[in-house]
Formats: C-alpha cells, sequence, structure tokens
C-alpha cells in the first residue's frame, strides 16, 4: 500500500476534519501533465505525471457531481489576494467564497493530448483550465518532450478560441536554479512573448519545471523580481499543498495528480488533507541542498 496513502487517509484527514480552521478559504490548484494510456507502471506513483483518460475524466465527474467551482488560475490569484470578483460567489447557493470549494486545473508541457483528449473532457464539464507552455517546443511542426509530442501552434490557438488559457513555462523547459541569471530573464521574458505573439493577448501566469528550490531564500527573491520585471501576475510551482489566503503569488502551491489517484485520495487532496507531504518534501529539498550557478 501507498505509505503517502495511508498516512493521508488514515491520520491527516480525520485530524483535519477535527481542526477549526478547516472551513478557511482554500483553493485547490492540482496539477497535471500528460493524459494518455502510455504506461508509466515502472515509476512510484508518487513521481508519476501520466494519468489515464478514463482516470482522468472520473475526478472531473468527481469535481462535477460534488459541487466544485473550477475556476481560472486568474480568479484564484484573486481569491488568495482578497481581491475576489463577485462571480466567483456560487450562483446556486448564493454561499461567501470562503464556504465555496474551489478548484483550478492547470497541465505543464504543451502535450498534444491536452488538445486531443483532456480539454474535450474539460470543456464537457464547462470547465476551465491552464496550460503552460514550453514554447521551444510548441512550433508549427510537431515537436516532442520527454518522448511525447507536444502541441503545435496552430492548435494551441485553435485551443485559445475555444476558451482554454496559456501561461508560460520556460523556453526550453529548463531548470532555473542550474542556469545563469541573465538566463533566467531569457527564459522568462521569451516564452512570455512567444505566448503573446502567438495569441495575441497578455500572458499573466507562469509554471516552474522541476523541483522548486525554496530552500535558497536568495534565489526565491531573484526568481520573483525577474518574475515581476517580466510582467507576470503570478506563477505556480512544484510545491506540494493548497493555496490559501496570504500566500505568495509568485510562489503558490500545488497538488500534483496522477492515476493512482482513486477517489478516496482524490478527495482527500482536494480538501487539503494531502498537504502534510510540504514538510518532509521541504525538509529534503534542505538535506540535498546545493549551490546554483551565477
Amino acid at each position: 500500500m501507498r505509505f503517502d496513502r495511508l498516512i493521508t487517509l488514515y491520520f491527516f484527514q480525520p485530524l483535519r476534519r477535527l481542526l477549526s480552521n478547516r472551513k478557511g478559504l482554500r483553493v485547490s490548484i492540482l496539477m497535471y501533465h500528460s493524459v494518455s494510456d502510455r504506461d508509466e507502471s515502472n515509476r512510484h506513483p508518487y513521481y508519476e505525471t501520466n494519468i489515464r483518460p478514463e482516470v482522468f475524466a472520473r475526478q472531473m465527474q468527481f469535481l462535477a457531481d460534488n459541487n466544485y467551482k473550477v475556476i481560472s488560475l486568474s480568479g484564484a490569484v484573486a481569491l488568495i489576494s482578497g481581491n475576489s470578483p463577485s462571480s466567483l460567489v456560487t450562483q446556486s447557493t448564493s454561499q461567501p467564497v470562503n464556504k465555496c470549494k474551489y478548484c483550478v486545473l492547470t497541465f505543464d508541457d504543451g502535450y498534444r493530448d491536452f488538445h486531443d483528449t483532456a480539454w474535450p473532457i474539460v470543456k464537457e464539464h464547462g470547465f476551465t483550465s491552464t496550460m503552460f507552455l514550453p514554447t521551444g517546443h510548441i512550433t508549427d511542426e510537431r515537436r516532442k518532450l520527454n518522448g511525447r509530442e507536444c502541441l503545435t501552434w496552430t492548435e494551441v490557438r485553435a485551443l485559445a478560441a475555444d476558451g482554454a488559457d496559456f501561461g508560460a513555462h520556460t523556453v526550453s523547459h529548463v531548470q532555473l536554479y542550474e542556469i545563469a541569471r541573465q538566463d533566467i530573464v531569457i527564459e522568462l521574458r521569451a516564452s512570455k512573448q512567444a505566448i503573446e505573439e502567438a495569441l495575441g493577448k497578455t500572458v499573466d501566469h507562469y509554471s516552474y519545471a522541476y523541483a522548486f528550490p525554496e530552500h535558497d531564500k536568495n534565489f526565491v527573491k531573484i526568481y520573483e523580481m525577474s518574475l515581476q520585471k517580466a510582467g507576470y501576475q503570478s506563477a505556480v510551482t512544484t510545491r506540494l499543498g493548497t493555496a490559501k489566503p496570504g500566500d505568495n503569488s509568485y510562489t503558490l502551491k500545488r497538488i500534483p495528480v496522477s492515476t493512482h489517484d482513486d477517489e478516496r485520495l482524490f478527495f482527500a487532496k482536494l480538501e487539503g488533507a494531502y498537504d502534510w507531504l510540504a514538510v518532509p518534501q521541504t525538509l529534503s529539498k534542505n538535506f540535498k541542498g546545493r549551490g546554483r550557478c551565477e
């Protein structure tokens, strides 16, 4: 049995339900990558980034059946910043924002299966989502990243016209922590510019590729300043957890989702019961902490 599932379902989920602050506003920003039948059984469930189409469809149905309000990333940033518009109050119950169940769908890496498989399911439920593009792999001809086919600009434009949102995810899908500061600026600005030129609209959001080095406070400061100068309004990371008021909009946490998440674990993650893993995640990075290039 998965250790993280066991601890989440039988300790942290019951514990969270006992805590008095469990009804505070939280936004579950779900992190997806590929939605396909690709076999990744050789990987530990915690590290798997693929989800089978039928599992993804069940998760979207779960959100719909359980009255989750799937909002845009811009809406989520407004919520946690205390600037939520009236449209984020549920029309059916007129509940205040801190009583609603909010969720954001995000996808990294610009894979073709977002167009072919994921988006039709998302659209079927009337949901919205944000796809983060590594623009060096998005061209007018089909290219691949990590052995998977990526979107073309034609498909990106069609998806945008159909209501999908797009953000940047570097140009070359590089770990920013391992490159020079001037190259970080290039990756942030060039990826944003490429999408804006292709779609004719402003790109406000960014997604950090690979493990986020929150243990290095100096790097995080440089990274945040670079995002602001490039014109981004927010950025999501691979830091684990749900988003809440007061969180830094440039280092937002997300919840990883994969094929191995059954309904009970998926629900627990949405509730915030999986957030406990952020502590060992951070401790591990502190222990493995290493220098970076300048």
